[in-house]
């Protein structure tokens, strides 16, 4: 399974493919995320300061478990809507006419 989803690759001699897994695990972050900034957001949060300090208040850890930091959540932001924006079709991706 793991060399289907192209975590073990069999030129290495059969070691994971950290930096997949990696990608792998910080998308699938990223949108377990997703609900919890759109709330923060609704409620009002809005700068990069305000949604990592909210964040952190909240005890919910950052990727390496500790604090938020602005960067941190632009750099969710930014996998979140990468995410989004290759989950549509060609369609969608493309705009209205």
């Amino acid at each position: 399974m793991l060399t289907r989803l192209g975590l073990l690759t069999s030129g290495n001699g059969g070691r994971i493919n950290n930096g997949k897994a990696k990608k792998h695990a910080s998308d699938a972050r990223a949108k377990a995320l997703a609900p919890t900034i759109a709330k923060l957001q609704k409620a009002g949060f809005v700068s990069l300061k305000a949604i990592a300090r909210e964040l952190s208040e909240q005890e919910i850890p950052s990727a390496q478990g500790g604090k938020w930091h602005p960067s941190s959540v632009s750099r969710l932001l930014q996998r979140l809507k990468r995410l989004e924006t290759s989950s549509r079709t060609p369609e969608e991706n493309a705009g209205p006419k």
